[in-house]
């Protein structure tokens, strides 16, 4: 669970950093982790985006009230 005070976030500020560990061989070419926003709602995809890096980001101001975000991390194993 996350409470984002929209007042105290500024547009663009990383909500929060997420990491995975893919612990599969590094010689057989894995250990990429990507990161993709799954079941947003189409309305709200322009507020939230989350880079290649993990970080949940901040891209506009929401209207106040519940939102499930759901973020998938997969390797390339």
């Amino acid at each position: 669970v996350l409470i984002i005070n929209k007042d105290l976030m500024k547009i663009g500020g990383t909500i929060v950093s997420l990491e995975a560990i893919d612990r599969d061989d590094p010689k057989t070419g894995n250990g990429l982790i990507s990161y993709t926003l799954e079941d947003l709602d189409p309305s709200d995809e322009e507020f939230l985006t989350v880079s290649p890096n993990g970080d949940l980001i901040l891209n506009s101001s929401a209207n106040i009230g519940r939102y499930r975000v759901v973020i998938r991390a997969k390797d390339q194993g």
